[in-house]
């Protein structure tokens, strides 16, 4: 199977990038958990709702990158939820 970024998956780029996603990706929800455990003692807090904002946002462009269609669309819904949240 080839992949149209990273080439061969079995080259050593291909493991690195996924590698890279899958570090960025704990780090992203690590951060989720604890905005969303935050926010069940301040639902009111701006600043807990930017940084939930901010790892979807990350997550997302991530899985964007690997081309990971379903997470994408699923982060960006979650993302624009969080964005609402927020902004009101």
């Amino acid at each position: 199977m080839t992949n149209n970024y990273f080439g061969d998956e079995n080259s050593d780029i291909y493991r690195e990038y996924w590698q890279l996603f899958n570090d960025d990706g704990v780090r992203a929800f690590d951060e989720m958990e604890e905005s969303l455990l935050a926010l069940e003692r301040n639902n009111k807090s701006v600043e807990v709702l930017n940084c939930l904002y901010r790892s979807l946002h990350t997550f997302k462009g991530n899985s964007r990158t690997m081309q990971l269609d379903i997470l994408e669309s699923l982060s960006h819904r979650a993302e624009d939820l969080v964005g609402l949240a927020r902004d009101n």
